[in-house]
């Protein structure tokens, strides 16, 4: 038995150590109904959490599916393994009945706040400002504080989710369907149920079909059921012609404060699908210069794994000087509006802070990132914008078959080798992945890519969604740093960003799933695969 206690909390110990700060505030979220607000309040870590599930008796030696399933619960899929279950295995268990430990009730509320943009919880704030003292609503930085304050008020119950139901019928449809969705199974498994909102309680707003009073959630109220509804705070000494007006004026005005409260995060908003545009520009024949063998290893990786992470991918293979400025012209015009993120990234041969199309032309790098600034490309303002380059910088020559370089450049000093020079925007929410650091070639294998592309995928592979992608090029860094021909030459990449918060990629779909998905399509469509 002290064995197996050993590695349980070896392995408990290895859980917490890759739990961010938003997995085990969610998590405390979900133990909210096991767990007393003294205890809660002293989960620092995952670890301490643990230990206090421990010491109420629902996490034993024999019997740990309640980390499983807080695991499972906040889609840390990849973390399973650890406790030797996976994804379907927590999913079957949670089918029997009595097995899950959070409420159904507990359930419902996490999966509501998942569904709640930033944009939708200044919404819900408006609502909210007749109940909740002004300090209260500027400490509401997501979703989980504002029902953690509903639930204080007495304003949110197990019993009574008017309020809520109300709000989140303003939102939209799919958040209501939750609430029917949670009576519908409650039933089947013999819970105590949700207060059903009746529809003469949801203040529609739509033309009235008689002449009945239509009720409102406590504490709201309403005007005749005529019109639209509009925010509590706007429907007061205005008249009915100017209604739709100040809705307008209320939805330009919620996006500003959406902007603002999203500074205060700690992580950039990714919940579009798909996330964003990746462009994958991929020169490898030159008009004078040596063709980039194995550059198409690389394109196809980034391919591959950008998919898997949701952005709708585009390879542009063999582009000129004016072609690859004409390409981001293009995608700076383009809508960014309904995503959330921008990749690109660039394969060809390159100088120190230029690259070089297939006429053998040169583009200033800063003139590629200076497409999407903000004054230029407002629709990707305040959303991060990456950049991966696979270019020379330099001139180290490297012999050998099998290793080349991406560099056309004449030798530099070394002094000249050493400075560094600003090629991306001296704005917010930029990063830029290099190769290597000013000065210097990079290498490429003519059958499996280059060293960087192909740790950039692998490290991507691994560690989305758990590491935030500055992380994840530490340990690019590390890995190709690591790398050496033979004759010992090495390459250190080298990233820049202006950043203002931490940058994950979450995943819907396990890699393995991805890649065996990938194989069948390209198995269907007669399309070889190394």
């Amino acid at each position: 038995m002290d064995s197996a206690r050993f590695q349980l909390n070896t392995c408990l110990n290895d859980i917490s150590e890759n739990l961010g700060s938003d997995e085990l505030k969610a998590m405390k979220f979900l133990c909210q109904d096991l767990l007393s607000k003294n205890q809660l309040d002293k989960a620092e870590s995952g670890l301490r959490l643990f230990q206090s599930l421990q010491e109420r008796g629902l996490l034993q030696v024999e019997d740990n599916f309640i980390v499983a399933e807080l695991l499972y619960r906040t889609k840390q899929f990849w973390l399973l393994k650890k406790m030797k279950y996976n994804k379907e295995k927590v999913s079957k268990e949670l089918m029997c009945p009595g097995r899950p430990r959070v409420s159904s009730y507990r359930q419902l509320l996490f999966e509501v706040s998942e569904d709640i943009t930033m944009k939708d919880l200044e919404t819900v704030k408006h609502f909210l400002h007749q109940y909740l003292a002004k300090s209260k609503l500027e400490s509401i930085k997501t979703m989980l504080d504002a029902l953690v304050e509903m639930e204080k008020e007495g304003l949110l119950e197990e019993c009574n989710t008017s309020i809520l139901e109300y709000i989140c019928k303003q939102i939209g449809e799919h958040l209501v369907e939750k609430f029917a969705c949670y009576r519908r199974e409650g039933r089947g498994q013999g819970e105590e149920l949700l207060t059903p909102v009746p529809e003469s309680d949801l203040p529609e707003m739509a033309e009235a079909q008689d002449a009945r009073e239509v009720r409102s959630p406590p504490g709201m109220q309403l005007e005749e059921p005529t019109e639209p509804s509009l925010p509590m705070g706007l429907q007061n000494s205005r008249s009915r012609s100017s209604d739709l007006g100040q809705l307008d004026h209320y939805t330009s005005h919620n996006t500003v404060l959406t902007s603002d409260s999203q500074e205060i995060l700690d992580r950039y908003k990714m919940e579009s699908t798909p996330r964003g545009y990746c462009v994958i520009i991929n020169n490898s024949i030159f008009d004078t210069m040596q063709p980039r063998k194995g550059t198409d290893r690389d394109a196809e990786r980034l391919e591959q794994v950008f998919t898997w992470l949701g952005f709708r991918v585009k390879i542009e293979n063999n582009l000129t000087a004016e072609g690859m400025r004409m390409k981001m012209l293009e995608y700076r015009q383009k809508d960014h509006k309904p995503f959330d993120c921008f990749i690109c990234c660039i394969l060809t041969h390159g100088e120190r802070g230029v690259m070089c199309g297939t006429d053998d032309k040169k583009v200033p790098i800063r003139d590629i990132t200076g497409c999407f600034s903000a004054s230029r490309c407002p629709s990707l303002q305040q959303k991060p914008k990456v950049f991966f380059i696979q270019a020379c910088q330099g001139t180290e020559k490297q012999e050998g078959v099998a290793i080349e370089e991406d560099s056309t450049a004449v030798r530099l000093e070394e002094d000249a080798i050493r400075a560094t020079r600003t090629i991306i925007p001296d704005e917010a929410d930029f990063l830029l992945g290099m190769a290597t650091v000013e000065g210097y070639v990079s290498f490429r294998h003519i059958m499996q890519g280059t060293w960087y592309i192909q740790s950039l995928c692998e490290n991507l592979e691994k560690h989305c969604p758990s590491q935030d992608l500055l992380s994840i090029l530490t340990n690019v860094n590390n890995d190709v740093s690591e790398k050496k021909d033979k004759n010992f030459k090495t390459q250190m990449p080298q990233p820049s960003y202006t950043l203002r918060k931490k940058l994950y990629f979450p995943v819907g779909q396990s890699h393995a799933d991805f890649m065996k998905a990938s194989w069948n399509f390209h198995t269907r469509n007669g399309v070889p695969k190394d």
